[in-house]
């Protein structure tokens, strides 16, 4: 009767750690989740802080000399490569670095 008794009490507790690691497993999932959420935003916000105004200093792209028959295509080509350069040398190495990072703390 006692071998019973004690089988019993061993499946609750049993019942119990596999519940405990189950809410384990659920919080450190949601923290992971989060974690990247706030990095993807972070970088998010900076590009929409700092596209326009890459954007805006195109304008120093324009000069009196300029030839006003493609300037609109000169301009969006000028735009295009200053936005992939921004991306390229700022953007990527940040959000690359804070990836690691995110990868070693999950």
């Amino acid at each position: 009767m006692e071998s019973i008794s004690w089988n019993e009490d061993m499946v609750v507790k049993l019942n119990g750690a596999i519940n405990q690691l189950g809410d384990i497993e659920e919080e450190k999932t949601r923290n992971i989740k989060k974690s990247f959420r706030r990095i993807k935003d972070e970088t998010r916000s900076a590009m929409i802080e700092k596209i326009p105004q890459i954007l805006r200093g195109s304008s120093d792209f324009v000069t009196e000399d300029s030839n006003f028959s493609n300037l609109h295509d000169e301009i969006n080509d000028e735009m295009n490569k200053r936005i992939k350069e921004y991306i390229d040398s700022t953007v990527l190495p940040e959000f690359h670095e804070s990836l690691e990072n995110w990868i070693q703390f999950s």
